[in-house]
């Protein structure tokens, strides 16, 4: 009895060893080329996009960085999205920032003041989230870099 569950584990062990070195395998070589990776991607949808989006920041001492992040996030090749930026009420230069992009974007950019304390970014998440008018919500951190596409392949 001992031997027939040996040979059954040693069976079920060298079958789990080549699933993950195949797996290994065909990701170190898609990845290897850009070639390689296109031919793994997953089939593209012409459909257009059906979803709207609300894009939630929160943004505490990141003046230095919040500008690029919603430059890059209104960029977005996507229709129909929000982007919701959260400040603390005792963080003033990040809200200027914030402000002023929302000036230039006035109808993609909002900007909600939270005035909970202590800080924490899940109280501000939760100050922004009933004000959200997507149907799918997004977090970015103040530092992302977000590429245009991102809303499109979600969408699919």
């Amino acid at each position: 009895m001992n031997v027939v569950l040996s040979v059954v584990l040693i069976l079920i062990s060298a079958t789990l060893t080549a699933v993950a070195a195949a797996t290994v395998w065909w990701m170190l070589h898609a990845w290897r080329s850009p070639s390689a990776l296109r031919r793994t991607e997953f089939e593209r949808r012409p459909d257009e996009p059906a979803l709207s989006f609300s894009l939630l920041v929160p943004a505490r001492h990141e003046e230095a960085v919040l500008a690029a992040t919603l430059t890059s996030l209104t960029n977005s090749a996507h229709p129909d999205f929000e982007v919701v930026v959260i400040v603390g009420h005792d963080d003033p230069g990040t809200e200027q920032v914030a402000r002023a992009a929302a000036a230039n974007a006035p109808e993609l950019i909002r900007v909600v003041v939270d005035d909970s304390v202590p800080k924490n970014k899940p109280k501000a998440l939760n100050r922004a989230l009933p004000l959200c008018r997507g149907e799918i919500v997004g977090v970015f951190d103040a530092e992302d870099d977000v590429d245009p596409r991102l809303l499109r392949v979600v969408d699919t």
